[in-house]
C-alpha cells in the first residue's frame, strides 16, 4: 500500500498530550498495521487510494476528542472532501446495526471527509470506515479510549524503568 505523509503523520501521534486522543490513533494505528502490513494478521485490506496517514490518524483523533457515548445525535454523511467510495461507505454505515457504532463511524467518516481536504490524493472513504470498524470490534477498546487507558498503557510499556 502507498503511504502519504508518514514523517507528518508520525510528528502529530508523537505530539498528542491529550489521553483519549493518544488512545484513539493508538488504535487506529494498531488495526491499520494489523490488516496492511505483509505480515499483518488480520483479513488483509486494500485502500483503492494512496492512504494519507496524517488524515487518517486526525480523524481518529477527532472523533473521540468531545464525544460522549449515549449523548451524540446521528450525524448524517458529509457532502464534499477529497474522498472516493462515499456510497460504499454509505452503505456501511446504514447496515450497522448498532445505533451508537453507527454514530460513531459516521462521526469518523465525517471527520475523515473533512480532513481530506488536506490530503495529497483522494482518500478511499469506505476504506476508512471499514477500517474503523474492525478496530472498535471489541467494545472493550471504545472504552480504553475514552477512559485513556490505552495511551496510559503503552506509555507505561515504552518506559524503560517499568522494565
Amino acid at each position: 500500500m502507498h503511504v502519504h505523509n508518514p514523517g507528518p503523520s508520525r510528528k502529530y501521534f508523537d505530539s498528542l498530550v491529550d489521553e483519549r486522543e493518544d488512545s484513539a490513533v493508538r488504535v487506529i494505528h494498531g488495526a491499520w498495521v494489523e490488516h496492511t502490513a505483509p505480515l499483518g494478521r488480520r483479513e488483509h485490506l486494500e485502500s483503492l487510494s494512496p492512504l494519507d496517514l496524517l488524515v487518517l490518524y486526525q480523524a481518529a483523533a477527532a472523533t473521540f476528542r468531545d464525544w460522549a457515548p449515549g449523548t451524540s445525535h446521528p450525524e448524517e454523511l458529509s457532502p464534499g472532501g477529497r474522498v472516493i467510495n462515499r456510497e460504499q461507505a454509505r452503505q456501511r454505515l446504514r447496515s450497522l446495526t448498532d445505533p451508537e457504532l453507527a454514530a460513531l463511524a459516521t462521526r469518523f467518516a465525517n471527520r475523515a471527509i473533512t480532513y481530506s481536504d488536506q490530503a495529497t490524493a483522494e482518500q478511499d472513504l469506505d476504506y476508512y470506515v471499514d477500517l474503523f470498524l474492525r478496530s472498535l470490534q471489541d467494545k472493550r477498546v471504545i472504552d480504553g479510549i475514552l477512559s485513556g487507558s490505552i495511551s496510559r498503557r503503552s506509555r507505561q510499556l515504552l518506559d524503560p524503568d517499568f522494565w
